[in-house]
């Protein structure tokens, strides 16, 4: 019979058939558990436990994926959770996200805190956590710890102790009632992120964490400084960023509190100051205590977002005599103009290569600022500046080059500064490599 004349089902190929002709054996089941496990790697863990009821082999091949996301409902059984944890942690976790609901208290399973496999945790647990004799999390690198309520200080010195390659950790608004202090002091410790976005008035004053961690490159602060941040001098971080809330700027002990966190982190290199932080500055120098602003002699970049220049960015100028880049990336405000040329921080005449202004319209106070600086920066070689969409100055040509001459006129007419506009401050980042 000629092969047209054949039925269109007849010349199909038979993907759900073995290679012997045989029916009844699927293509998936043809394929090795390496492959299967590597399939289910891009399933939730949700869609990849579903797959346990096809039959008995696919039972437990979804515990080999490695990386679990468990989001436990408030009506699941502690039982049933303790169970679950002993399962994919015998099943060598490499990988799990745990949320815990506001219910009760969860224990957590021993074994999961002896796990050789398990390389990056995160946990939300809203309940105290209890911990076992002995804890060693081997091959650990990355922990995250979100609403965890600390029972004591030796429980903490106990948690960290079980650290052997820990190199990230993220605290996100935990519960330091508990706790009066404790010393993160890892000697494989990276980066180190605190965040307490919660509110809490009672436990202001109660908890100091002192970071010893020597080998420590980023640190990052986004809270109400609740806790006493007091990284130890002896840190030389490559990268920090300061962000305390609006709610403690004007009070004194917090701003003495800020100030003892400053200190912590005079041999940082790149420093990023939030507005909250610089007001802070402004309010602790007025009442007499600018003196004990710590010396940056390592800041080679500062990032501020704060637009008053002579009521603290000026002052933390002074204090870093070997700046080499600084972005203003809330523009300027010249506020007092008498002031501001009256002090010319160090770095102007020695150091200063680079400027990043952001936001700016042209108007006469930005442009008094512009003077004084090109005037003293006398080894500023770049000038950028990211034009302020309400402002028209990126499309006003004619009104850049007025700048522009007005500024090389304070040098004689030289060009050793280049001058730069943009319309966007990505755009300006990435044209000055940052």
């Amino acid at each position: 019979m000629d092969s047209d004349a054949l039925p269109p089902s007849s010349k199909r190929p038979k993907v759900f058939e073995g290679q012997d002709g045989s029916q009844g054996k699927d293509a998936f089941s043809r394929l090795s558990d390496e492959i299967l496990v590597h399939i289910l790697s891009f399933c939730s863990t949700k869609e990849a436990v579903r797959t346990s009821i096809l039959s008995k082999r696919w039972k437990c091949i979804w515990m080999s994926v490695g990386r679990f996301i468990v989001m436990i409902d408030r009506h699941v059984p502690g039982s049933c959770v303790h169970s679950f944890l002993s399962a994919i942690t015998k099943h060598k976790a490499r990988s799990l996200m745990l949320c815990l609901p506001k219910k009760g208290e969860f224990v957590l399973p021993d074994s999961l805190f002896i796990s050789e496999s398990l390389r990056t945790f995160f946990l939300s647990m809203h309940c105290t956590l209890n911990l076992p004799r002995f804890i060693c999390f081997s091959s650990l690198e990355s922990l995250s710890l979100g609403d965890v309520v600390f029972p004591d200080d030796e429980t903490m010195q106990q948690l960290f102790s079980g650290f052997i390659v820990l190199k990230h950790l993220t605290f996100s608004d935990c519960d330091w009632k508990n706790i009066k202090e404790f010393t993160i002091g890892s000697s494989t410790l990276r980066s180190l992120i605190f965040a307490q976005m919660v509110f809490d008035k009672v436990n202001f004053f109660n908890c100091k964490i002192i970071i010893s961690a020597l080998k420590l490159e980023t640190f990052k602060v986004y809270c109400y400084l609740m806790v006493e941040l007091l990284p130890c001098n002896r840190l030389s971080l490559v990268e920090a960023s300061i962000d305390i809330n609006q709610l403690i700027v004007r009070q004194p002990k917090h701003n003495h509190r800020l100030l003892k966190l400053l200190c912590g982190l005079q041999n940082v290199k790149s420093l990023h100051l939030s507005d909250q932080v610089l007001e802070s500055v402004s309010f602790f120098r007025l009442n007499s205590s600018r003196r004990n602003l710590p010396l940056f002699n390592n800041l080679t970049k500062l990032k501020t977002c704060y637009r008053y220049i002579g009521r603290a960015i000026l002052p933390m100028l002074q204090q870093s005599p070997n700046l080499k880049s600084l972005i203003l990336s809330k523009g300027v405000k010249a506020e007092y103009q008498d002031m501001i040329g009256n002090i010319i921080p160090g770095c102007f005449k020695s150091c200063l290569k680079s400027v990043l202004i952001f936001n700016m319209s042209g108007d006469a106070g930005e442009l008094c600022f512009l003077k004084y600086l090109y005037e003293n920066a006398s080894v500023l070689e770049r000038l950028g500046i990211a034009c302020s969409a309400s402002s028209k100055l990126f499309e006003d040509v004619k009104k850049q080059e007025e700048i522009h001459h007005q500024l090389q006129q304070l040098r004689g007419g030289s060009c050793s500064c280049k001058i730069e506009f943009h319309e966007h401050p990505s755009d300006l980042l990435k044209t000055f490599g940052f």
